[in-house]
């Protein structure tokens, strides 16, 4: 059921024993999750249903990036139900299990849970984007040991928007949406390892506290950060940030442009396809992951004037020569310096607006240029043909990831392998902001992958009686 919070009255008290923070594809995921589970559940959605654009400027702030432009906190998020779901694609791309291990040359991204362990998850994942099967595409066996196919669950033109697709199911649920909350405030107890309450409110000046058994903050890889870093009065470092981890290792993915001028390709001639580079060679060049989309439409003719094009059309048709289109997407390491803080400016609640870091260091760069390298001298070598990159200049992917990692050792993490805020018996966190690494797919899938599992957490502990 939704309800306006514009219309809660000054100082009311809302008591329920989960309190998720965010409706995206994480708050609602869980929500539908949670549903017949026989717990009160209530949402908090900063936005309303559409978009807003007083309330999008909350999400203003400072960017200082030699990569992100200065609009980017606002321009590649959405405060309204449904979340960033309301901007994407509709690319779902698992985690390949390499990532989820301790790997060379790239310490600190290992996961505290294996890939085996969420990949049961993967059915309901893909039932709830309405996709019937994964994807792979398939290699022959020689290129098959340099080149490793990603396992996709691609949701096409018909793309789930969560806050639309979803709306009438948690309407008709009796999960209470309050829309046009805005969390400003996490109110632990005196002991500072528990959380009594949620001070809510909004751009009218309404102002409510929201109690439950347990909260989850499933706003965001950059909000889910923000919220535990506000000061509280028990620490003015924030909540759960003993070790100064928490907004910091933001990462995004990067990705770059090419061309392909192919002789003996060993995927069909029509279509996309997504590759990396297999774990054994990530491994021997000490290389983050990095994944190559190439996309060829037979019915594209080759334009431009380039070297690769002009002896594409000097070749016979014999030779079966043709230009397809590459787009490279690279893991970024999780460097503590690329963070998100609070910044010097005050939002509309007074609290102080989000600053962004994000910079392409010199190794970042590099990697990216040895991983490209590389694959060009791979599709040389097995005569696959040759690669032309076209566009130095980084794109980013608006994938925020990486900023409460998962860690059972609360010096490496923020969170547990269940999810669970280190130090605090009732917080948890939802999203992409858990990844300790990423690999070069999209967080979509994964993250609702994660949220499956902390749902079935939840529900057993209460169960148990864990939270009573």
């Amino acid at each position: 059921m939704f309800f306006d919070a514009r219309q809660v009255e000054n100082d009311t008290h809302f008591e329920v024993n989960i309190c998720i923070v965010g409706g995206g594809a994480a708050g609602i995921t869980l929500a539908r999750e949670l549903v017949n589970s026989g717990l009160t559940t209530i949402l908090l959605e900063a936005g309303g249903t559409g978009f807003d654009e007083s309330t999008q400027e909350v999400y203003r702030g400072i960017v200082k990036s030699d990569i992100l432009d200065s609009n980017y906190l606002q321009r590649s998020r959405a405060r309204y139900f449904g979340g960033t779901t309301n901007l994407w694609g509709g690319h779902s791309v698992v985690i390949n299990p390499n990532i989820f291990r301790s790997r060379a040359g790239l310490p600190g991204g290992e996961w505290p849970i294996t890939e085996a362990e969420l990949r049961p998850y993967y059915k309901r994942a893909a039932d709830s984007l309405g996709v019937k099967k994964a994807v792979k595409n398939s290699f022959n066996s020689k290129v098959s040991a340099k080149l490793m196919p990603m396992e996709r669950y691609p949701v096409g033109k018909n793309e789930r928007r969560f806050g639309t697709y979803y709306y009438d199911e948690i309407n008709r649920s009796n999960t209470k949406v309050l829309l046009n909350a805005s969390v400003t405030a996490i109110n632990p107890n005196r002991s500072g390892k528990q959380i009594d309450n949620l001070t809510v409110q909004t751009l009218t000046g309404n102002k409510f506290f929201v109690r439950a058994r347990i909260f989850v903050l499933a706003a965001g890889g950059i909000e889910n950060a923000k919220l535990l870093l506000l000061p509280t009065k028990i620490s003015e470092s924030g909540t759960g940030n003993h070790y100064d981890l928490v907004g910091r290792r933001f990462t995004d993915h990067l990705f770059g442009r090419g061309k392909l001028m192919e002789t003996n390709p060993p995927w069909k001639t029509d279509g996309e396809t997504f590759s990396v580079l297999t774990p054994q060679l990530q491994d021997e060049f000490m290389l983050p992951e990095m994944g190559v989309i190439r996309r060829f439409n037979d019915l594209e003719k080759v334009t431009g004037n380039s070297i690769m094009s002009a002896m594409a059309g000097m070749s016979d048709g014999s030779t079966g020569v043709r230009i397809s289109q590459l787009s490279y997407y690279i893991e970024v390491l999780p460097i503590a310096e690329n963070r998100v803080m609070l910044g010097n400016q005050k939002d509309p609640f007074g609290n102080p607006r989000t600053e962004l870091r994000f910079h392409a260091t010199k190794q970042i760069r590099n990697l990216y240029t040895a991983s490209v390298e590389l694959f060009a001298r791979i599709t040389g070598q097995e005569g696959i043909g040759r690669v032309q990159l076209i566009e130095r200049k980084f794109g980013v992917g608006n994938h925020h990831m990486n900023t409460t990692p998962m860690s059972n050792d609360p010096s490496r993490g923020v969170v547990d392998s269940n999810s669970k805020v280190h130090g605090v018996s009732n917080l948890f966190v939802a999203g992409s902001s858990v990844f300790p690494s990423s690999g070069c797919g999209n967080p979509t899938f994964p993250l609702i992958s994660l949220t499956y599992r902390l749902a079935d957490h939840l529900k057993v502990s209460f169960k148990v009686g864990e939270f009573t």
